[in-house]
């Protein structure tokens, strides 16, 4: 039994139905007409090498059509572009931050991955619900200024004198001395109780 076949000069027997009789037909010369068949593509043996080619011919019969999001496509006869839309897309207005998901760009790895939306914008804007804030929060675009209004308690951090930040740089700001129990504030220079002049620390 022949391991190697030659397109060109091994032969199968076939059955001509034209002919309504057996004959040889050289192995390549079956393969081309078997892939030919309704493909759209160009399909041929190379007599001189045995050799089948595949060619690159035009499908006129096929069109690639864009879908929800995507303009673009049209019959393959060319070359054909699909981009994406984004004002083609439906809008939502209810979105779960951990089980949606969006298409990012990983400049760091060069490829594009999914992220959950809670990720994007993790650590940069308040929580909707729960969740801890840390670091300075700006109201009405400065620190300095604006109202902070709340129907619950305000509860202000908790120091004594040993452990309270320095006064310096901390201006205004107020908080709760729990080894004097009672509220301080800052001038700038010193800690100050709220209710006297008398230096707290």
């Amino acid at each position: 039994m022949a391991t190697t076949l030659d397109p060109k000069n091994d032969t199968l027997i076939v059955n001509d139905s034209s002919q309504g009789d057996f004959g040889q037909a050289a192995l390549g010369q079956v393969v081309s007409s078997a892939l030919s068949a309704g493909t759209g593509v160009g399909v041929s043996l190379d007599t001189s090498t045995g050799k089948v080619v595949i060619s690159s011919a035009p499908m006129p019969n096929i069109t690639l059509t864009a879908g929800v999001g995507l303009t673009g496509g049209g019959a393959l006869t060319a070359d054909v572009t699909v981009n994406l839309d984004i004002s083609g897309l439906p809008n939502f207005s209810v979105h779960d931050q951990t089980a949606d998901q969006v298409a990012v760009f990983d400049a760091s790895t060069g490829a594009m991955v999914k992220a959950p939306i809670s990720s994007l914008h993790a650590g940069l804007y308040l929580p909707l619900t729960g969740g801890t804030v840390t670091g300075n929060v700006t109201v009405n675009g400065t620190t300095t200024s604006g109202n902070f209004t709340t129907a619950g308690l305000v509860g202000l951090g908790s120091f004594t004198a040993a452990t309270i930040p320095p006064a310096a740089g901390n201006v205004g700001a107020i908080a709760y001395a729990s080894d004097r129990k009672q509220l301080v504030y800052s001038d700038g220079v010193n800690w100050r109780r709220l209710n006297k002049t008398k230096i707290y620390v």
